[in-house]
């Protein structure tokens, strides 16, 4: 009774924060993030290390608890309930109380059986991985713009889903993305289902250098022995162009991004453009990409 009264909440036990998950997160996005966090902290990887391998029990906790339906839903209930006693403590009350009432209670048997065996059908369906979706490389970077990102790739069979996953500059963790997603099928067969995902932000100041990524997510055929960066996108970061970049009045000019893009200043909005492999020529009345070796400084050193 006195740990009762003298409870406080334990961020131990806070599930979802140490999976940097929420109430939200289905158990394909869980299982994800555990992936991600565990390889960091593995007693295999830091023998004798007593915070790591703490930290490797918790996350274990954690993922045991919300990936298992039953689990999630008695740890929610405890969660929002407002109980001022640790979860393990009202799980094993809550259990004793659960065998008592077992075993006061009359068993009946039921007066007619049915003896008719059960029949199940079995229906035979391919499976497959999915494949590294690609994401869009954010250009059109606008300072307190929309900016629309786009994912897509094969999800695998039977299908799964994407998620968009998100860095803020000077964090060190990727975190899910919480923006509200468009999903389109693009196709479908036996073993290929092929997503794609949108999301929209307003690009604030403090999105500039946000590093982003898409992953393909599919509980039915990915293992917790795959690597998940096979079915992962490849990385970019977003590089603000200034409200105001344009206010110099040349008609194009170099992204800030660097040497292999350039924007092109029009009377109501900003365009921008890639070089590919080539650089910008610096040429604010005929824009080319050239060979990086031909432009002027700085874009011509190696």
């Amino acid at each position: 009774m006195e740990a009762i009264f003298n409870y406080e909440p334990d961020e131990e036990e806070d599930f979802y924060k140490i999976l940097g998950c929420n109430e939200h997160s289905n158990t394909v996005q869980i299982t994800t993030e555990y992936k991600a966090r565990v390889l960091s902290c593995h007693p295999d990887k830091h023998p004798g290390d007593e915070s790591k391998d703490k930290q490797f029990r918790l996350l274990q906790q954690a993922k045991d608890v919300l990936c298992d339906e039953e689990k999630r839903k008695r740890y929610d209930q405890w969660k929002n309930g407002g109980i001022s006693m640790s979860f393990s403590q009202w799980c094993s009350l809550r259990d004793s109380v659960h065998t008592s009432m077992h075993w006061g209670s009359v068993k009946t048997k039921p007066m007619i059986e049915n003896d008719k065996p059960e029949t199940t059908q079995h229906n035979l369906r391919k499976s497959a991985k999915p494949d590294k979706p690609s994401i869009t490389e954010p250009l059109n970077t606008i300072e307190d713009a929309l900016f629309q990102l786009t994912c897509a790739g094969n999800v695998g069979s039977p299908p799964g889903s994407i998620v968009f996953l998100v860095r803020k500059n000077g964090e060190d963790n990727f975190t899910l993305s919480t923006n509200e997603v468009v999903t389109t099928e693009i196709a479908q067969s036996d073993c290929r289902n092929n997503l794609q995902l949108q999301i929209t932000q307003n690009l604030t100041n403090d999105w500039n250098g946000t590093t982003i990524k898409c992953r393909a997510l599919n509980d039915k055929t990915v293992t917790e022995d795959d690597d998940i960066n096979v079915y992962t996108s490849d990385e970019h970061t977003i590089i603000l162009i200034e409200e105001n970049y344009c206010s110099s009045g040349e008609e194009f000019k170099l992204h800030p991004r660097g040497c292999n893009y350039f924007v092109e200043c029009d009377s109501t909005r900003i365009f921008t453009k890639t070089c590919g492999e080539n650089c910008f020529n610096f040429n604010v009345t005929k824009p080319e990409c050239a060979n990086c070796l031909t432009v002027p400084p700085p874009c011509n050193e190696p």
